[in-house]
Order: C-alpha cells, then sequence, then structure tokens
C-alpha cells in the first residue's frame, strides 16, 4: 500500500478517537469545505474539536467543557498507545499548528516565529535575485499557509507559478514580474490576521451579464439570512462520488460508453451529469440553494452598461462580478470612504459569492438594454415574502426593477479591463432615467416561460462576424496568458514584445551576453553610459570602433563582431539599417575585419566518408544512430530539427503523390519553428543511394504511435558514438557537416541542380547555398582521406571469405589491409561508393 496511506489513515484513527470522548459527543468536527465554527450568546455549550494527525484541539466558550474534553481524550489516545503531550487550556493566546488562537480579541493571526521566518526568507529570496522552481515552489507553499488566514492575499500570486514549471530545475535570476509578486506578499503580511467577530452587512448586490451588456442590482436583506446564505461556499455543490473503475472513468470521460449487452466500448456524447458523473464527481442534491423569497424583494438598479469587445460568457459574468465591487463602494454606507479596492483589505471586509440562474437574477434584465434577446426573467411569477407585506405581487408597487435607477448609468462602452479602468478616469455620460424606464426589457421582466433554446448571449450581429470575434477574444485571452511575464521582461529592456520575439530566445540570450560585455567595455574604457551613447550616436560609433579593434587584436573571428553590433540594433532598433542613427565607423571597421579575418566554413565530404561513419554506427550496434546520420546527409537538415521529428513526420509514399519516402521538419503541431521561423517543411528522401535499402527500414521505423519520437536518443548519446567512430576512422568530422556534405554531394553527382538543392536545404538566397555547397573539393577530400592508413584504407576485393576458402567474395565486401581478417559490407553506399574507394 505504501507511505501515501499512512497520513491518511492516522488522520481518520484519530478522528475516530476524539469522537469517542464522552464530553465531546455534541462537538462538531472542524473540516476543510465544512460548516464555519459559530459561537454565540444562545448556545453558550457549543463545542467544536479540531484534528491535524496528532495535533488535538477544542474550542468552547466554557472552560469546563474544554477541561475536561482535554482530560478525557488524553486518557482515551493513551489508551491505545497513542501518547499525547501534556495540554493546556487558555485564554488569551494559544499556538497551534503555526497560528495564534486570541481568544481576548477574537482573532487568528500568525506567530510572532513563523511570520519573522516565512517574510524574511521572501526577502531573503529577493535579495539572492536567483533560484530554482523548486526553491521557490517551497517558499511559496509556505506563502500559501500564511495567506489562508486573509485568502485575498492569495490573488497576488501568478508569475510565480509560470515561473517555477519553467524553471524547476534550472537556477535562473527572479523575473521582474516575480520579483513584484514576492515584494507585494511580503508587505501584506501584516494583514493576514482572521477577526472572528466580522459583522454580516445587510446589503447584497447581485450582477449579470449578456454578451451585449451588464447589470448590477442591490437589495437589504435581514443579517441573518445574509450569513446563511454567506456561510455556504459553492463548491460544496458538488461532492466526491463513491469509488469508481479508473479505466472505465478514463473511458467515459473521452466520450465512449459500454455497450450493456456486449461490453464494448463505442463512441458517444455524454451531458454533463454524466461527464461529471465519469470523473468521480456528483451534484450534491442537499445543497441549499438561495431561497427564491429573498430574490423576489425590492432590488435596486445601481449599474448597467454595454460592452466594448466581444469574449466569452464566462470571461464577460466575472467582468459583471467585478463590477459589482465597484457598485459596492459607491452605494454602501460602509465603504464610501474607499477609493480603491485596497479599501477592502484594510478594512479586513470579506467578500462571499452564491450563484443563481438567470431566469431568477433580477440584473439579468439590465444586462440586455442592449440585447435583442428579451430578459428570461420567472421573477415575476414569485410572491413577494417581506416582514411588513406579506404575499405582494411582482407587479405591484416596489416590483419594478428599474424604480430605484439612478442617473449614474452609463450608456458608454463599459471598459473590460482593470487597465483601461485604472488608465481612464473620464466621467461616464448619465442615461437618462425617462429612456430606461421606457424599456419594458428593464422596467419589467417578461412574463412568457423562457425556453430552453433561447440563447443567453445576443444573436444581433451576424453569425460570421461573432464567430470571428469569439475566435479573437480566444486567441486574446491565450496570448496574454502565455506572454504577459515576457512583456514585462521586454519593457525592462526597453522593448516591446514583438521587438523582442523578432529573434529566438538563443539569439537574444547570445545578444545579451554580447551587449553587456560591450557596455561594460564602453562604460570602463571610454566613460560611456548606455543612455549617453543612445542619445550620442556618435559616442557609440565610437565605441563600437574601439571594441572591434580590442577584439580583433585579441583574436576573435569576424564573425564576433556581426553578433556585436546585431545585439545593438537588437536593443536600440535606431541604430539599424533602417533607423535614422548611422554607425559609419563601425561597419567600415566590421568590414576590414572581414578582409583581414575571412571566415571559414566546415568542409564537404564524400559520401564514403558517410557511409563508412554509418558502418562503424552499425557495428557499435547503433542502428537507428546510423540510420539518423543517413537521413540527415540526404534531407539536408540540422541535426537538432531532426531530432524534434516524431514517426508520424517520417511519411510513406502515396500513389497519387510521390513514389518516395517524405520527411516533414519542424511539424506545426510541435509548436517549435525552424531557424528561419517556418513550419512543415517537406523533404522528399529520393536520394539514389536511399533506395536500394531505406524504404525497407523506414517501414520498420514507422511502426508504433505517431507521437513517438522518431529517434530513441538524445543528441549528447548520438554525439558520443558519433565521436568513437569517427576516432577510429580518423576523421576529423562532425555532425553538423552532412548539412555542407549533402549539397555538394548532389551537385557533383548531378542529382539536382543548384535552385533543387536551395529548395532542398530551405536558403532564403542562391548565396547561402554556395557558402555550404563545396562539391568541388570533394575529389580532394577523398584522395586525402584515402592516404590515412586506418580512416579508409586501400584495399582490394579478395576472392578468399572469412573461412579461408576460396571462391568469389559477396559484392561489396572489402578486406581491410591494416587489420588482418577484418572486413566491411558496403551496406549504405548504393552502387559500392566504398567499395570503389577502396579498390582505388
Amino acid at each position: 500500500m505504501g507511505f501515501s496511506w499512512s497520513l491518511f489513515f492516522a488522520q481518520r484513527i484519530s478522528e475516530r478517537l476524539m469522537s469517542q470522548v464522552p464530553s465531546l459527543l455534541h462537538s462538531k468536527l472542524a473540516v476543510d469545505k465544512g460548516d464555519p465554527m459559530y459561537f454565540s450568546d444562545q448556545v453558550p455549550n457549543a463545542a467544536y474539536h479540531y484534528v491535524y494527525v496528532d495535533n488535538l484541539g477544542v474550542l468552547s466558550r466554557s472552560r469546563e467543557l474544554v477541561a475536561t474534553g482535554l482530560a478525557e481524550l488524553t486518557e482515551i489516545f493513551n489508551q491505545k498507545g497513542l501518547l499525547l503531550h501534556t495540554g493546556e487550556v487558555g485564554h488569551d493566546n494559544i499556538q497551534t499548528l503555526g497560528v495564534s488562537l486570541d481568544g481576548a480579541n477574537l482573532t487568528t493571526s500568525l506567530t510572532p516565529e513563523r511570520f519573522h521566518r516565512v517574510r524574511q526568507g521572501v526577502r531573503g529570496l529577493l535579495r539572492r535575485g536567483r533560484c530554482s522552481g523548486k526553491t521557490l515552489e517551497i517558499v511559496v507553499g509556505h506563502c500559501t499557509y500564511c495567506g489562508l488566514l486573509h485568502r485575498g492575499t492569495l490573488s497576488v500570486f501568478h508569475a510565480v507559478y509560470k515561473f517555477i514549471q519553467r524553471h524547476y530545475t534550472d537556477t535562473v535570476k527572479l523575473w521582474p514580474s516575480v520579483k513584484v509578486e514576492l515584494r507585494v506578499f511580503a508587505g501584506l503580511m501584516p494583514f493576514l490576521i482572521s477577526d472572528w467577530s466580522r459583522a454580516w452587512n445587510d446589503k447584497v448586490f447581485i450582477s449579470d451579464a449578456s454578451e451585449e451588456g451588464f447589470g448590477i442590482c442591490s437589495a437589504t436583506w435581514p443579517v441573518d439570512e445574509v450569513r446563511k446564505a454567506g456561510a455556504l461556499k459553492e463548491r460544496l455543490r458538488f461532492r466526491r462520488s463513491g469509488g469508481h473503475n479508473a479505466r472505465e472513468s478514463a473511458l467515459t470521460a473521452a466520450g465512449f460508453v459500454r455497450d450493456e449487452i456486449s461490453g464494448a466500448w463505442r463512441a458517444s456524447e455524454l451531458s454533463a451529469e454524466e461527464y461529471l458523473d465519469s470523473s468521480g464527481w456528483e451534484i450534491n442534491q442537499d445543497f441549499p440553494e438561495i431561497s427564491g423569497a429573498l430574490l423576489a424583494r425590492d432590488w435596486e438598479t445601481v449599474q448597467a452598461g454595454e460592452w466594448a469587445r466581444a469574449e466569452h460568457i464566462v470571461h464577460l459574468e466575472a467582468r459583471a462580478l467585478v463590477k459589482s465591487f465597484e457598485a459596492c463602494h459607491e452605494v454602501t454606507d460602509c465603504c464610501d470612504r474607499f477609493e480603491d479596492f485596497m479599501g477592502m483589505l484594510s478594512w479586513d471586509i470579506d467578500v462571499h459569492f452564491r450563484w443563481v440562474p438567470s431566469e431568477l437574477n433580477p440584473a439579468d434584465g439590465p444586462s440586455r438594454l442592449n440585447s435583442k434577446v428579451e430578459s428570461k426573467t420567472l421573477l415575476r411569477s414569485l410572491p413577494l415574502h417581506d416582514a411588513g407585506n406579506r404575499g405582494r405581487d411582482w407587479a405591484e408597487e416596489g416590483a419594478d426593477v428599474s424604480a430605484g435607477l439612478r442617473c449614474s448609468f452609463t450608456a458608454a462602452k463599459a471598459k473590460q479591463d482593470l487597465s483601461e479602468e485604472l488608465g481612464s478616469k473620464q466621467a461616464r455620460k448619465p442615461l437618462k432615467l425617462e429612456a430606461v424606464v421606457a424599456n419594458p426589457r428593464l422596467a419589467k421582466p417578461v412574463a412568457h416561460t423562457c425556453r430552453s433554446s433561447d440563447s443567453s448571449s445576443s444573436t444581433s450581429e451576424p453569425l460570421v462576424t461573432k464567430r470571428r470575434q469569439r475566435l479573437l477574444a480566444r486567441r486574446s485571452r491565450h496570448r496574454v496568458r502565455k506572454y504577459v511575464s515576457e512583456m514585462m521582461e521586454s519593457k525592462d529592456q526597453g522593448l516591446t514584445l514583438l521587438e523582442r520575439k523578432a529573434v529566438t530566445a538563443k539569439t537574444e540570450a547570445y545578444y545579451t551576453k554580447e551587449y553587456e560585455e560591450f557596455t561594460r567595455f564602453a562604460r570602463k574604457t571610454l566613460g560611456y553610459s548606455v543612455n549617453g551613447m543612445v542619445a550620442n550616436p556618435e559616442g557609440m560609433d565610437e565605441a563600437l570602433t574601439k571594441h572591434f579593434n580590442d577584439l580583433f587584436m585579441m583574436g576573435h573571428p569576424a564573425h564576433r563582431g556581426d553578433k556585436v553590433l546585431a545585439s545593438v540594433m537588437h536593443r536600440h532598433p535606431d541604430f539599424s539599417k533602417l533607423g535614422a542613427k548611422k554607425l559609419p565607423h563601425a561597419w567600415r571597421s566590421l568590414k576590414g575585419w572581414r578582409r583581414l579575418a575571412p571566415g571559414q566554413s566546415r568542409l564537404a565530404f564524400p559520401l564514403a566518408v558517410w557511409a563508412a561513419l554509418a558502418c562503424e554506427l552499425r557495428r557499435m550496434h547503433q542502428l537507428r544512430m546510423a540510420i539518423f546520420l543517413l537521413i540527415g546527409l540526404s534531407s539536408y537538415s540540422r541535426p537538432s530539427e531532426l531530432l524534434r521529428v516524431t514517426v508520424a513526420c517520417l511519411v510513406a509514399p502515396s500513389r497519387r503523390v510521390t513514389d518516395h519516402w517524405s520527411l516533414v521538419l519542424n511539424p506545426e503541431e510541435g509548436g517549435t519553428p525552424s531557424k528561419v521561423g517556418e513550419f512543415d517543411d517537406s523533404v522528399l528522401l529520393d536520394s539514389a543511394w536511399l533506395q536500394p535499402w531505406a524504404p525497407r527500414l523506414f517501414r520498420t521505423l514507422v511502426q508504433g504511435a505517431g507521437s513517438r519520437p522518431l529517434s530513441d536518443f538524445a543528441y549528447s548519446d548520438f554525439l558520443s558514438y558519433f565521436n568513437q567512430a569517427a576516432t577510429r576512422l580518423q576523421l576529423p568530422v562532425t555532425p553538423y557537416q552532412w548539412r555542407h556534405s549533402g549539397p555538394s554531394i548532389d551537385i557533383s553527382r548531378r542529382f539536382r541542380t543548384l535552385t533543387e538543392v536551395q529548395k532542398r536545404g530551405r536558403w532564403k538566397s542562391p548565396k547561402s547555398v554556395t557558402r555550404y555547397e563545396k562539391s568541388g573539393r570533394l575529389d580532394e577530400l577523398q584522395w586525402t582521406a584515402s592516404q590515412s592508413p586506418a580512416a579508409l584504407p586501400r584495399g582490394r576485393v579478395t576472392s578468399r571469405g572469412g573461412d579461408g576458402r576460396r571462391g568469389r567474395c559477396a559484392p561489396g565486401l572489402v578486406r581491410w589491409r591494416g587489420r588482418p581478417g577484418f572486413y566491411l559490407m558496403d551496406l549504405f553506399s548504393g552502387s559500392g561508393g566504398v567499395s570503389e574507394l577502396f579498390a582505388s
């Protein structure tokens, strides 16, 4: 069973023993998601107890009850062999589970020790400025426990969770957004106090939203009714169902239904209730709903407006709920001094939420001022149960939602984002009260029964336009969640998100390194600051020129200067070729650097060399690596992008399309583009030297799940075996040189034209092809390789087999003179390229 269940059983055993304490038979167990503790003068002997493994406690207004219960539970636990420490009965300050229970001031707060350790830990992490996601996870865990005393403070954390996921094992610098969140939480820790004596407010707000607008209404309820409704958590509406089979649950959740007769699984569609049941949850039928008598009270519409843009209805409902806080601050007497949402924290105001359907929501009418879909409310059929006037009908006096409508209604488009709310303080254009009252959808809800097919959203716009708006809204939400942290980091660099994303993350890291080194040089040597050089282009030009000369004298190649200049243009686009600021001396210095230290390209090797390496890998029992090498040679692909290829990317030939196997590089589903930002690059594996043997191996490789990697090894493993093979053959070759060798082989053998090579290698310009294609040097390299006795030794085709018998040797079987008794079978070079080289 393992240790994962040990804590569960220890907890249940302790709870069971606590239930056997005689004086606590009527005490209620305080548990998560349970009823809150409630003490009053009407029930002086009310008691609650809590159990956290071996931490036990009893709370009551009666000291005698607590003392008796403590003695009895100590005796019961000791009889079972579960020895407890000596307990204590206190009133002023009791410390347990890292919190302090103050019976005199009726508060719960952190113990001074925990408060100091957690806050100092957060501050120490901020001073350090870097950590791993695992370390940050531990710190946030302690903060989360502390934040339970005031759950509103937990809304501070957002970017920290993304940082933990992205850098869980890597120690990196903290993002600026993460630093802000940690600093804010440390500053809010003095507010982590829970007050037991907080009173309920009799003012209740209700909100609703349609796809066109929102509405907010308010009413006054008896305090007891507010407490009963607010004390319940909406999550208690759902509860865990009984045990269920994991396989059955997974298949059911995926949309399959088991046939009752055959027992087979077949595709089907699940209703919401069926899906909930399949995932191990069920609706709690005993969950108390809001009374219809309370919903049928006199409601005053305090705010209504129209949305500025289309979004998903769930997001709009949430925005309407946030706007109800604004209405609360404008209407409620205890909140009239608040300037912003910080007032709720400083005044220790907690907000409790309940859900009601739109049919019983008084704010449904105000939310549809600009909608062609009429309100679905059924409130007019409910009687008003008021203390002073029972049984009033909805249509009588006081039932009109717009009766208390104030002139603060807004006819302008509502601000939907918090940034828009904070950035604009313009006065709202008031809506004339007469025009609103004349609107029957607002003044009185309709009497007809709504159909289930009626939409809660607007149908006023064309369907195509609405679909496009929803698509854009969905993309907007996705991009905000994905790039919000990077937007903050870009702002710290003085760039926008799109400017920063003009290069890849790897290139940006290289640019950052070069830029920081250049700025240090300019500050140390010339005394120039970054802001000074940006404001003075001549200073930037002088600093770059001196830096280039310094790097040249230190022996660096010319492409180092290219990277430095590119890093400056990346951070300050005004210095680019399209910018207004020029760097004439730096460009001329870079030209001289290239002339004095011209760049060197990687050498291309003939097909026989790559075939020999593949044979050596096969001899080392690494057949997949040998195939990987030759596929890379044929497709001109980079090793990194070839490692990302999955089984589904190796596509079998089709009669209607092509007779050859093809390879899809950088599939869009993988989310990683090529070096130039392209997806779905397709390459035909039609090299002549592949055809004799490759199709049979390809059919074996594509067996299995399509999402499985085509290569079952990491690049580090391949590089290790590749270097061993190259060392044995005494060849100074690297894997990336197959991207140079492939074009050279095809041009030299006239397999492809220069244009076909350019398209196959996915190069943007012919100039790039000429840098890679070196077919003229293949003969020279082949002659050089043939002179190495260990690399490609001269040999002859022998008529004596390995067992010494006379006879004709199999085609391609070559004896190595440098290694007696060793034979090489030429399997990969098609017509016998290796054999021809050995026999030459």
